[in-house]
């Protein structure tokens, strides 16, 4: 109790250096607070927009043979076909959710006179889980009996639709694609996707697999998609897979020039490596700045003990003893930085709930996220708060400690 009268008095009588003290101690909290929790949230929406194009996803589409293989030459062009996409299914039970997709070169999509070009897609009805293309309320997806029909419909990217339709209602019109009306069965929900291998969802047009192959003819896929069901054997899965493809085709499973593989989990595993550099960089950004505010509480405390030199030599003089003098100090400069941090952490709550309300439509921003004061920022900040507290504090407490009661009471 008398450590905290003790303190209270010295706020009082030196209130302009101690109030810069603390101000530098709330803004290294503010600032390590706001920045991790920036780190998280940024890491936190990349990851949801790389999930935007399809969580395991696996793409696997032809390339040419690098070697000879079985009595054919180097040099051959190994397409795959929607026959492959089947056998998958048939044969590989650890990969779920098997899809062929076509993908052709931009078409002419018009409706009542507006006219654009976008990327044309054909699918199969497993292409909405793979990818995340789910639909907007009111609308579906391509499903099989478009397929067996081979019927002309259309699913639309919601940006497409924005821009033919506007704020009308899409699901039910006709819409001409290569001047061949197309009946809109749904339209995108909106999501937020990081990147593509072909465009983005949102700027596409899907129509069923099989109707895309009788109309423009294509006989080979553009790539044949699917999810391992477990992704710790997703290696395994994938192997198997270019096995039975390779044996199909002619061609060694090891030839890399034949396989191009898109595999978003290899684009997680790296966001992950990223979003923890980002978030260990901003820490330390926000850890320097606390550290300086740290060495202005010790230059404060070592100023109070110069200052109460003469009454640490009385206090030793009729009893205290050093120990006691060390945690008078000591508990002076961690309640110092504890008042500080308490008001840093009030402080950045408030930041980040404002940042929170800022509308996040712009594609931009919603890379920012959501940032909060999670539990496990508010811990390791009041840990580095501690460990700053002691630190600060126990050198000057030492020193006070270290007084010779002889010497104080003769100084001036």
């Amino acid at each position: 109790m008398s450590s905290v009268s003790h303190l209270i008095r010295q706020l009082k009588q030196d209130r302009i250096r101690i109030a810069l003290t603390l101000f530098g101690i709330v803004w290294g909290t503010v600032s390590i607070t706001v920045l991790s929790a920036l780190g998280e949230s940024v890491h936190r929406a990349l990851l949801k927009g790389q999930k935007g194009q399809g969580d395991g996803l696996v793409r696997v589409a032809g390339g040419v043979t690098s070697r000879p293989y079985a009595g054919y030459p180097r040099g051959r062009w190994i397409g795959f076909i929607r026959r492959d996409g089947q056998l998958i299914r048939d044969k590989v039970p650890e990969a779920e959710l098997v899809c062929a997709e076509f993908g052709a070169p931009f078409r002419e999509v018009a409706w009542r006179g507006r006219v654009i070009n976008v990327q044309m897609l054909g699918v199969e009805p497993a292409y909405r889980d793979l990818r995340s293309c789910f639909p907007q309320e009111g609308g579906r997806f391509i499903n099989d009996l478009d397929m067996r029909q081979r019927r002309r419909v259309a699913f639309l990217g919601n940006d497409i639709k924005e821009k033919l339709f506007g704020e009308a209602s899409a699901v039910g019109q006709t819409v001409r694609i290569m001047n061949l009306p197309f009946t809109v069965i749904g339209v995108l929900r909106p999501k937020l996707q990081l990147s593509s291998y072909f465009t983005l969802d949102k700027s596409a047009v899907f129509i069923p697999a099989s109707t895309f192959e009788s109309l423009i003819g294509w006989r080979h896929v553009s790539g044949i998609l699917y999810r391992p069901k477990d992704p710790a054997t997703g290696q395994k899965t994938n192997a198997t897979v270019r096995t039975l493809l390779a044996a199909r085709h002619g061609c060694d499973p090891n030839d890399s020039r034949v396989w191009n593989v898109y595999n978003t989990q290899e684009l997680v595993d790296i966001l992950n490596d990223v979003g923890f550099g980002m978030r260990v960089f901003m820490f330390l950004i926000g850890a320097l700045t606390l550290i300086v505010a740290g060495v202005g509480v010790a230059n404060i405390m070592f100023v109070l003990v110069q200052d109460s030199t003469r009454q640490i030599g009385i206090k030793m003089a009729v009893g205290a003893k050093p120990r006691q003098i060390l945690r008078q100090y000591l508990l002076e400069g961690f309640a110092l930085v504890l008042l500080g941090g308490v008001i840093g952490l009030l402080v950045s709550w408030a930041v980040l709930w404002l940042i929170r309300q800022i509308p996040m439509d712009q594609e931009g921003l919603a890379y920012l996220g959501r940032p909060e004061l999670s539990p496990v920022t508010a811990l390791t900040v009041s840990s580095v708060l501690a460990l700053i507290a002691l630190a600060a504090g126990f050198f000057p407490a030492r020193r006070a400690a270290s007084v010779d009661p002889v010497e104080a009471l003769r100084y001036e």
